[in-house]
């Protein structure tokens, strides 16, 4: 039995790798990214899966769905889709080119189903799977309990991606991606994890946590396996147990790992950061989303006010932890008023990085139904985008200037100039090849310090040699290198 996991882009996903773990004794596995195949149809026909498995997100699932149709014109396979959009959106069972979908985890439910394969006799009643049986018949099972005992999930499997471990930067992206829990405590509007919980209401634990000595084990066979030299926590919220957390810090001071992880600023105490440095922490993520406070507090549900924002970038400071920051534009009803108060939040904050994304109303989130019951967003199916650095699909009258602060916003923050009255001037120009130049610039220049290791936080950005770069193509030489604009 041979399983394909099917991916277009080089992106790690530790939900295909914990699948493939579970289905370690029963099918052989590996992952086919399209971007790098030269002839990426005839690879995967080559290699003759029993079944095709995407891991789909919103945005992205309708290529996935071509790209199913195609193979299996080429092959006779049996083909799955999982991830978030499927777990939202189960009605995509109903498409031609998918035979059955996984709402919600996947390991025992993929398990259960490549068995069942094996035995030429498939079994439709397989919790958190639908199925569209031979004569088209749709068949939707009820989700399973929770996996409590979360210690007793194999690690994942990462060599399903060793064919393209040569790729530049790609290895160390897919090894050092670890996660230490499943859920999340807050229900922010324009999250899954609200309706996830739901799903799960009755179910069991939604929100638990790994022991420390289970993460270390972890840890230790990714430095004797793969030769890591840092760690990228995934967890929507890192440390969330203080207790949970100075334990892993005593534990893992004799790994030598530096980590980076993402934070929640109602979280970040004296104690905790103090913790989270002893740990080895290098860097952390924080949601800031809006600087409006109101729409954060009434509309995101996000209670906390930009004078805590403020007090735990004091205590990052103080105990010398990086930070970077995340942000949407273009939220429901945003006029340029709102959108320059988060701009100007991370003006005060100083972040090692301002990521910015365009908001995107996901189905089955709170804050998609509120974008429709306020007409800001038209009935019927959201054509969501493949990324999120395209566009808003929402009716705004100032999307033009506000997609304009978006492609400027980074620049912006980092090297603080040009100044914030003049950047509320430059929103009002129509250079909009220009901004998507130093957007995309940045985005590339920044990756290369902290995206693909922690080695390169201390590499400091240039303002003049991002300007020189910008205008002339090419490594600024000389004086530029020295002239530097670090606040960290």
């Amino acid at each position: 039995m041979k399983v394909a996991f099917i991916q277009t882009n080089p992106e790690c996903s530790l939900g295909s790798m914990y699948i493939a773990s579970a289905l370690k004794e029963e099918a052989e596995c590996r992952v086919f990214i399209k971007a790098y195949e030269d002839d990426f149809y005839t690879s995967v026909a080559d290699y003759k899966p029993d079944v095709l498995a995407f891991s789909a997100f919103t945005g992205g699932w309708q290529e996935l769905l071509t790209i199913s149709r195609e193979i299996k014109e080429r092959v006779s396979t049996f083909s799955v889709f999982g991830g978030p959009h499927p777990t939202y959106n189960p009605d995509i069972i109903h498409e031609e080119g998918i035979d059955a979908i996984c709402r919600g985890e996947g390991e025992l439910a993929i398990l259960e189903l490549v068995k069942s394969l094996k035995r030429e006799d498939i079994n439709y009643k397989i919790q958190n799977l639908s199925f569209k049986t031979e004569n088209g018949e749709c068949i939707k099972n009820a989700v399973r309990n929770v996996n409590v005992e979360i210690d007793e999930i194999v690690f994942p499997d990462r060599d399903i991606y060793s064919h393209y471990f040569h790729m530049p930067d790609f290895k160390n992206n897919i090894c050092t991606r670890v996660i230490t829990g499943r859920g999340c405590p807050f229900n922010c509007t324009y999250c899954f994890n609200h309706a996830l919980k739901e799903i799960y209401s009755g179910k069991g634990t939604y929100l638990r946590v790994r022991s420390v000595q289970n993460v270390i084990n972890e840890l230790k066979f990714l430095k004797e396996e793969y030769g890591i030299m840092d760690c990228d926590f995934v967890d929507d919220i890192f440390g969330i147990n203080p207790n949970w957390l100075e334990e892993f810090g005593i534990s893992s001071n004799n790994l030598g790992l530096p980590f980076s992880c993402l934070s929640h600023v109602e979280y970040l105490n004296e104690k905790y950061t103090q913790n989270i440095k002893k740990a080895g922490c290098k860097l952390i993520n924080l949601g800031i989303e809006t600087g409006d406070e109101t729409f954060r507090r009434k509309v995101l549900k996000r209670s906390y006010k930009n004078t805590s924002l403020y007090k735990a970038a004091g205590l990052l400071r103080k105990y010398n932890i990086p930070f970077c920051t995340f942000n949407m534009l273009l939220l429901p009803g945003e006029n340029i008023e709102m959108a320059t108060k988060t701009l100007s939040v991370n003006l005060r904050l100083k972040p090692f990085d301002a990521f910015v994304a365009i908001y995107q109303p996901f189905s089955g989130t709170d804050l998609a139904a509120y974008s429709a019951e306020n007409h800001f967003l038209d009935e019927g199916p959201i054509p969501i985008p493949r990324d999120f650095f395209t566009d808003s699909i929402l009716e705004n009258p100032q999307k033009r200037k506000l997609i304009r602060l978006f492609y400027l916003f980074s620049a912006v923050v980092k090297f603080r100039f040009p100044c914030f009255i003049t950047t509320k001037l430059l929103i009002y120009l129509p250079l909009d090849g220009l901004y998507k130049k130093i957007f995309n610039l940045y985005k590339s220049e920044i990756r290369k310090r902290y995206l693909y290791g922690l080695q390169g936080l201390n590499e400091k950005m240039s303002l003049m040699g991002f300007v020189y770069k910008l205008f002339c193509h090419k490594e600024p030489k000389g004086p530029f290198l020295k002239i530097t604009v670090s606040r960290n």
